[in-house]
């Protein structure tokens, strides 16, 4: 069975460490499917990660969140591409 990997990934798991970041707050457990809304919806290219005293800790680029929900290549997986 196929996992919506966005709705399990946390942004912590994916951020860049920052200490100064720009774009729309991202709390540490924001869902990416969640954190992917909220960037585009602020027409940005990124989301500044804060920490629960609104201290930014880090970054998320919009293309490093869809590129970590992408369903991973299962021939990849099995060595099949592999020579």
């Amino acid at each position: 069975k196929d996992i919506n990997r966005s709705r399990v990934i946390e942004v912590r798991s994916i951020m860049d460490e920052a200490v100064d970041a720009s774009g729309p707050k991202l709390r540490l457990t924001t869902p990416i499917e969640e954190a992917l809304q909220i960037i585009v919806n602020a027409k940005e290219s990124a989301g500044a990660v804060v920490d629960d005293n609104d201290k930014i800790v880090g970054k998320v680029a919009l293309e490093k969140a869809v590129s970590a929900i992408a369903r991973p290549n299962k021939e990849l997986q099995d060595g099949s591409r592999y020579t």
